[in-house]
Parts: structure tokens; sequence; C-alpha cells
């Protein structure tokens, strides 16, 4: 499987006290693009411009999905790689192809 690229906007943010890197993805973010390759796939993603993602200073996120459900779980930032990983709650393919 071909990784996806997703594009944010950082709607608001908020200051950490012990500023660690991961820290700095805390915030509301909107889902403003989506490729698969150099191809645009925003459209079959979230065809309503509705998805967002809540990044909690406490390693939790919750996320809106297009038809206004929302799924939760755990968010980690590799110290290592640029590589930023959701781990949902319920174990359940967010993102399908």
């Amino acid at each position: 499987m071909k990784a996806k690229i997703l594009t944010l906007f950082i709607i608001t943010s908020f200051n950490i006290s012990c500023q660690l890197d991961a820290q700095s993805v805390v915030g509301l973010w909107k889902l403003i693009k989506v490729e698969k390759g150099e191809e645009s796939i925003t459209d079959n993603v979230d065809p309503n411009g509705k998805q967002f993602v809540h990044i909690r200073p406490d390693m939790r996120y919750r996320l809106r999905l297009p038809d206004n459900t929302f799924t939760q779980g755990y968010w980690h930032m590799d110290g290592h790689n640029p590589e930023f990983t959701l781990i949902n709650n319920n174990r359940i393919n967010q993102f399908p192809e």
C-alpha cells in the first residue's frame, strides 16, 4: 500500500510549558488535502470538507469523520523519523483505500 499524504491546516494551538518537539502538533486541525501518489483524493475522503482532528496535549486525539461521527484514540510522534501515527481505540481502518 502506498502512503497517503494529508495536508492539514492548524485552527488553534495550545502552548505547553514543557516544549517537546511532538507537542508542536497539539491543537485543532482541519483536513485540507489528501494525496495518493500525484493524485488528489480529497473529494473521495472528505467530500463535504467537514473532517478535523483535535490533537490533545495528553497524547489523545478526537477525529470527526465525513459522516459527522467521531472516533478517538492515542497519537504518537516518532522521535527518529518524520512519522505521526493515530492509534484508534476501536482499531478499525479509518482511511480505507
